[in-house]
Parts: structure tokens; sequence; C-alpha cells
């Protein structure tokens, strides 16, 4: 059954690819990320460790998807792994998609965890700012 899924999704395909006629937008980020629970602590990535893809909407406006994955294995130690999936409506100050442009983008996702045998999961909520320098067009 879940061969004859997978082969209906792949499809498609072409299906959904001539039927988006929006842009497409992929990148990488740089990221500073602050807690100020049980103590204050700060990270800063360069570049992010998630990728994300967009789907502008509108000219001014893009959906934004990301996804990050992080497995750490030590020896002598149970493996660690962090799936984390975020959706990002990002509000952009121009709507010139091939010049340096600032936004701002309210983040909403989801973060599980896994060490040994234990998960955990939590709810991301977020806001950034930023600056899209493109890389080509």
């Amino acid at each position: 059954m879940w061969v004859l899924i997978l082969f209906g999704l792949v499809s498609l395909q072409p299906v959904w690819i001539a039927a988006q006629v929006a842009p497409l937008e992929l990148g990488v980020d740089a990221t500073f990320d602050m807690s100020l629970m049980n103590g204050t602590t700060s990270k800063l990535s360069i570049p992010g460790r998630g990728v994300r893809v967009g789907l502008f909407v509108s000219d001014w406006v893009s959906v934004e998807n990301r996804i990050s994955f992080v497995r750490l294995k030590a020896a002598g130690f149970d493996a660690s792994t962090n799936l984390s999936l975020q959706v990002s409506g990002v509000i952009h100050s121009s709507p010139d998609r091939y010049q340096v442009r600032a936004y701002i983008n309210p983040t909403i996702g989801l973060r599980s965890s896994f060490f040994g045998v234990a998960t955990e999961s939590q709810l991301e909520l977020g806001c950034g700012i930023g600056v899209k320098i493109p890389m080509t067009n």
C-alpha cells in the first residue's frame, strides 16, 4: 500500500511543478538565539543549521518552511537527535526580489529531541529580522 501512495505522489510531481507560478526562494541563514529561562544563554550560528524554502504569495510577503536535523553521538554515550520544523510568514521592505532588502518574520515551529529512550517535544515561537542579499535571479 505504501508503494502505491509513494508512486501516486511521485506521479503528481510534474502537475505540481507546472501549476506553481509563484517564485520560489532557497536559502540558508545566520542565526542568533537567546534564552532567558534558567539564566541567559545565547548562541550564534553562521551559517544557521537549517535550510529554508520560501514561496512568494505576493511581491511583499512569502511563506517559508525550515527544517533542521542534528545528531550527536559520542563514544560511550547514547545518541542525541534534534529535529526542528518551522513555518514563517516573511514581510519584506521592498517588492524587488533582485535588490538587498530588509525583512521581518514571525515564526512558529515544533522541535523534537530524542536521547536514548527519552523523547521531548517543544513548541517554538519567535520573530526574526534580517537582510536578504540575492545571489542570482
